[in-house]
């Protein structure tokens, strides 16, 4: 029986969490067909048992990457401030926050855009992304900001590109403090931008 993560303990959480987390790096590298249970189980070092004890199939695990790694709003506190300034702040800070799982995730996906059969998990990703890009767009729209769509659309679209090009430019490893300042100009351009289609 599979078990759910309500009925696990902590330590099997943490079994389950390392197992999505090897799975991401599988399935980025390898794409869903080329990356197997094994490959998963190896990278980890347990036996494939141990695996089909979290996940009946290579499906489900598939699944599991792609549900765990949507990008959350749920932080998105709209009773703390009316201002969308501070929303796109955060939503930046916890993108970047978890970049490079953001990244594996993203190449998946991509990958899955150009085949002519589509795994399942790969459209609900996609329709949950649009769901928070439209629950940004719908918070925005309410602060009184106009062409909200455009600025959500613009958000998610080019917080990736403007950092990956920070990076190759500026050097790494950034201090907190350089991040923030990138998050800040990166929003501060973004309201910048929105301000002539008002």
């Amino acid at each position: 029986m599979i078990k759910s993560q309500r009925q696990l303990g902590d330590k099997a959480r943490r079994r389950r969490a390392a197992i999505i987390e090897a799975a991401l790096v599988m399935f980025a590298e390898r794409g869903y067909e080329g990356a197997s249970i094994r490959d998963v189980s190896g990278l980890l070092g347990i036996n494939e048992a141990s695996l089909y004890y979290y996940f009946a199939s290579k499906d489900a695990l598939y699944s599991a990457v792609l549900g765990e790694h949507i990008f959350q709003l749920d932080f998105l506190d709209v009773s703390r401030t009316d201002h969308p300034e501070a929303w796109l702040q955060n939503l930046a800070t916890s993108y970047l926050e978890n970049l490079d799982a953001y990244r594996r995730v993203t190449s998946i996906v991509v990958a899955e855009a150009f085949k002519e059969t589509q795994h399942p998990a790969v459209a609900a990703f996609e329709e949950q992304l649009d769901m928070r890009r439209k629950t940004l767009a719908s918070l925005l729209a309410k602060s009184g900001q106009r062409d909200a769509d455009w600025l959500a659309n613009r958000f998610f679209s080019g917080l990736f590109g403007a950092w990956a090009l920070e990076m190759h430019f500026g050097g790494r490893p950034w201090s907190n403090a350089q991040v923030e300042a990138f998050i800040k100009r990166f929003v501060r351009d973004l309201l910048q931008a929105a301000e002539p289609l008002k």
